[in-house]
C-alpha cells in the first residue's frame, strides 16, 4: 500500500475512502482478484453494497 500511495501522491491523487482502501489492501494481500475488487469498488461507488 505504501508504494501505491506514493505513486498516487506523485501524480497528485489520493484515495481517502476507507472502504476503497480496504479493498486495495485485500488485493495486495491476495484475498481478492483484480476483477473481484473492481466489482466491489463499483458496488461501493454506486451504493449497491
Amino acid at each position: 500500500m505504501g508504494f501505491a500511495d506514493a505513486a498516487l501522491g506523485a501524480a497528485g491523487h489520493e484515495v481517502t475512502d476507507p472502504v476503497l482502501r480496504a479493498i486495495s489492501r485485500r488485493v495486495a494481500a491476495g484475498e481478492v482478484t483484480g476483477d473481484e475488487a473492481a466489482a466491489l469498488v463499483k458496488a461501493q461507488l454506486l451504493g449497491t453494497r
